[in-house]
């Protein structure tokens, strides 16, 4: 095809061309020697809109401070950050110099090279049964649930659950759908949501549900067995509690992923038997939600309101959504009075594949998760996990993340597999299980077999492909689209998903992260630790062989030998105090303004750097 000048000038438009930085002016200097100076003053360095409180602050100007590499946009919580080198960046605007020695970057690079972060069960199901809950326990659980109803807020009860105690809600539990199972009683603390029936459904009397917090800081097989002694304390009785069975209803397992990018443009290049597709998208509000302070966890089961449950976030009630089933509803569930056993459920007729189909619903501009079949047997999701944090006030997460290699400002996305029953028998026949075992009955022998359950949701990498004619590719996978072949199944998996394929279910399930203790500052302890460390370190230096050590010869000694180290490091004390109670939330005091040199008077401001080139030099 000839170089028209209209195939020119489009080509045009779709290069990047690097605009050359202008130096500010002064009066822009000053300015920003303002702003520079309130930013430092803030917790962590950082402030976010509304911008008040300070010097007159917009978005215009901090985008233009970034493009000097004064500040950043963190794209995790939509905060603006001062850099830790903006001291010397001023300096060297003010004289006149670059920035910086090396040249600005084109754009910023917002991705790297993904990685898997951590992964694990973040939700667990347990169906209870037996043949009928002890009646002593029944009556307790009327007696506090018509006490919570008086002034209608959880009651503390006796019971506990991790060590915490659980909470008694003045009502129960049930579903808008025919044939739906209600439940009387409800419990629940940080860790657990236990509900209770009067009658058994099917031999079921209670379900347990483990949060997330449960799973990842305890572990999946230790949170049963808390199941397990919660349980029997609740029963109190030994001779019915043995008679007790539990039988998996439900496991979601998930793989978070840095640097994942999140967008539809990956839809289209999905292949999955998920027949329906859900793109949901965070409000305004929701991205500029601030995660310094954390309130007391709601009542509701947060694993399910958020994407599955069809609790829209803030700002997406402008529009009423469209009239169709909720595609976003888990089990379909909200609490209700309604203590009356309904009817068995009828089994749902299982969907087919469709490799076109897909619902999408857009609110707003930036992407929060893609939902696929949720509702059915087997669904999943892909969403911001930090933007989800930021919503349920997880703060202990943020600690696994951190040990996965996680840093604060990555993008982080959750790629998350559901599985009930049904498709969990569907997977036992797939992977050759002797017909009638029906290992996924017991939730400990289930947690045995995640591994076969995270390839048959995922699919195998490449190396696990000994035999391509009969390995299965998996439930859903990202692929590689071949202009060449219209059947998509043959379509080769995308190195991207590959890094989610890898998540190393099969070699056993991550050992959990212990909750650390708070540390709570107490000075007559630290004194105490520093006294003692003084006496160790005048006993190594061998001070108290020429003359009896005493506190300020050793106090004198150090400040001596730590200047010496300061200077040598290039460390200065008062700004490490200043940046540990940055880091620790704290406001600081500003620091005293910089130092301009002086501008001869009746002149006008020129801008402060080296002359631009003359035309045609």
């Amino acid at each position: 095809m000839a170089n028209t000048p209209q195939t020119l000038a489009r080509h045009k438009r779709r290069t990047f061309t690097r605009k050359e930085l202008q130096p500010p002016t002064w009066r822009h200097l000053l300015h920003w020697s303002d702003v520079c100076l309130y930013l430092d003053a803030q917790p962590e360095r950082c402030i976010q809109a509304p911008f008040a409180g300070g010097p007159p602050i917009t978005a215009k100007l901090l985008q233009h401070m970034a493009q000097f590499k004064l500040v950043r946009h963190r794209i995790s919580d939509c905060r603006w950050q001062l850099s830790l080198r903006w001291e010397s960046i001023m300096q060297r605007l003010i004289t006149g110099m670059p920035a910086d020695d090396t040249a600005p970057p084109e754009m910023e690079r917002l991705d790297g090279t993904p990685f898997l972060v951590d992964f694990g069960v973040d939700t667990f199901y347990v169906n209870v049964k037996a043949e009928e809950v002890p009646l002593p326990f029944l009556e307790a659980l009327a007696m506090g649930k018509a006490a919570a109803q008086v002034d209608y807020k959880p009651l503390v009860t006796s019971w506990l659950f991790g060590g915490a105690p659980l909470l008694l809600y003045p009502n129960g539990k049930g579903t808008t759908e025919t044939g739906g199972v209600s439940w009387g009683y409800i419990l629940r603390n940080t860790l657990v949501e236990i509900r209770l029936r009067k009658e058994p459904f099917h031999g079921i009397v209670a379900m347990v549900h483990f949060l997330a917090e449960c799973l990842w800081l305890n572990g999946p097989k230790p949170s049963l067995d808390l199941m397990r002694a919660s349980l029997a304390a609740m029963w109190a009785d030994e001779e019915a509690f043995a008679d007790v069975r539990y039988q998996t209803s439900q496991i979601h397992l998930c793989a978070d992923v840095a640097h994942f990018p999140l967008t539809d443009a990956y839809l289209p290049n999905v292949v999955t038997h998920s027949i329906k597709r859900t793109v949901h998208l965070p409000s305004h509000a929701d991205l500029a939600l601030d995660d310094s302070e954390y309130d007391e966890p709601l009542g509701e089961s947060d694993d399910d309101v958020w994407l599955y449950e069809g609790m829209a976030p803030p700002g997406w009630n402008e529009e009423e959504l469209p009239d169709e089933p909720d595609v976003w509803a888990d089990e379909q569930e909200e609490y209700d009075e309604d203590e009356e056993d309904e009817e068995e459920p009828d089994e749902e007729p299982v969907a087919e594949w469709h490799p076109e189909g897909a619902k999408i619903h857009w609110r707003g501009k930036a992407m929060e998760g893609i939902g696929f079949s949720p509702g059915a047997d087997m669904s999943a999701a892909w969403y911001d996990k930090i933007l989800e944090e930021r919503k349920h006030k997880k703060p202990w997460m943020r600690e696994i993340h951190k040990a996965g290699g996680w840093e604060l400002g990555m993008r982080l996305t959750r790629i998350e597999l559901r599985y009930r029953r049904g498709i969990l028998n569907e997977l036992e026949v797939a992977h050759g299980t002797e017909k009638g075992a029906r290992w996924f009955d017991d939730p400990y022998v289930t947690l045995d077999h995640v591994g076969e359950a995270w390839g048959f949701g995922v699919g195998y990498p490449p190396e696990f492909d000994r035999l391509p004619d009969v390995t299965h590719r998996g439930w859903m996978r990202l692929a590689v689209p071949d202009p060449n072949d219209g059947t998509r199944s043959r379509w080769d998996t995308d190195p991207l998903w590959e890094v989610v394929q890898r998540a190393p279910f099969l070699h056993g399930l991550p050992k959990p992260l212990k909750r650390a203790k708070e540390a709570k500052p107490d000075l007559d302890q630290i004194d105490a630790e520093i006294r003692g460390m003084l006496v160790t370190r005048a006993m190594l230096r061998g001070s108290y062989l020429d003359a009896p050590a005493s506190l300020p010869s050793e106090l004198v000694a150090f400040q001596e030998r730590i200047t010496e180290w300061d200077a040598h490091v290039g460390r200065v004390f008062s700004e490490d105090v200043r940046e540990r109670a940055r880091m620790s939330g704290k406001q600081v005091p500003m620091k005293a303004p910089l130092v301009f040199p002086k501008r001869p008077r009746g002149r006008p401001a020129k801008r402060v750097g080296k002359p631009q080139a003359e035309k045609g030099a």
